[in-house]
């Protein structure tokens, strides 16, 4: 995924994007961060609307605050952790 990929998404119409269920995504916690960034992305399709369970999610990222990098680095992380 690209960074105007990204800013494509972004731009997304929440009200008709299809949404992924965070709750379904997988991921082997095992491959390198990178390739989870990867297999995440690919299975929310969007990271700025998906859904947790009935609740539909926006997401808005600050230019001051974590990166979307960081964001799901960390989420992934926790994921891992909570795995062990």
């Amino acid at each position: 995924m690209t960074i105007e990929g990204l800013q494509q998404l972004k731009k997304a119409n929440g009200a008709t994007v299809k949404r992924a269920d965070i709750a379904d995504v997988q991921i082997d916690m095992d491959a390198p961060l990178f390739t989870r960034f990867e297999t995440f992305l690919a299975q929310i399709r969007n990271p700025y609307y998906f859904c947790c369970g009935n609740i539909a999610v926006n997401i808005e990222y600050s230019n001051e605050g974590k990166t979307l990098k960081d964001a799901v680095s960390s989420y992934l992380s926790t994921k891992k952790d909570s795995l062990t």
